[in-house]
């Protein structure tokens, strides 16, 4: 029965962040006129890392991204959502569990464009990250439950280029790696990890 409530609350927070990003996406056409917002849909692939004990390690996430950023000059300040969901292992003390995490956030941030205009348009930057996870376990160590969530804080930094394809104020292939690093209290220990090395590919419009 819990873990039917926990199922439902994910797909309900997942539901709320997927509908946010194309409330995003839906500026589309305000952006080409106005010229100010420039919508951004990614996916992408977080390897996990983190310290033995307290992390999820070895194991492999998707994400989907949403992203609303200011279209022209060198500074852009950025706002985006995400949908994720990762498989692996989890490292609780000594033991090293099978683990599935679902998890949405909010990031809020900026990207400093190298050359803010052309067809090659590198940039790097960082986000501050806001998010909920869920946990699942296959074989839980003593004294902790096999379904756990909580609300996990930390910090976003990357570097990519955006690619311009016809019109130099067009579409835009994006390619963006970094490194994603946020703390929880997933399986009841302090400051679980959730770090990983990401890379991902995008539209901007």
């Amino acid at each position: 029965m819990r873990s039917g409530i926990l199922s439902i609350s994910y797909w309900g927070c997942a539901l709320f962040w997927a509908l946010l990003g194309v409330g995003l996406c839906s500026n589309r056409a305000l952006a080409k006129g106005a010229g100010e917002v420039a919508p951004v849909a990614a996916i992408g692939v977080n390897f996990h890392t983190g310290v033995t004990g307290k992390s999820l390690t070895g194991a492999l996430g998707q994400y989907v991204a949403f992203r609303a950023e200011a279209r022209k000059g060198y500074f852009r300040p950025n706002a985006a959502c995400e949908v994720q969901s990762s498989v692996g292992k989890a490292s609780i003390g000594s033991d090293t569990p099978a683990a599935t995490i679902y998890g949405s956030g909010f990031l809020a941030g900026f990207h400093v464009f190298l050359f803010p205009t052309g067809r090659f348009q590198p940039f790097f930057g960082g986000n501050g990250v806001f998010s909920w996870h869920f946990m699942k376990l296959a074989s839980p160590p003593t004294g902790v439950e096999p379904y756990t969530q909580g609300l996990s804080y930390g910090y976003e930094a990357s570097a990519g280029v955006d690619i311009r394809m016809g019109s130099q104020d067009g579409t835009a292939l994006r390619i963006r790696s970094g490194f994603w690093s946020v703390g929880s209290q997933l399986a009841g220990v302090s400051g679980f990890q959730l770090n990983g090395f990401r890379f991902e590919l995008g539209l901007v419009w």
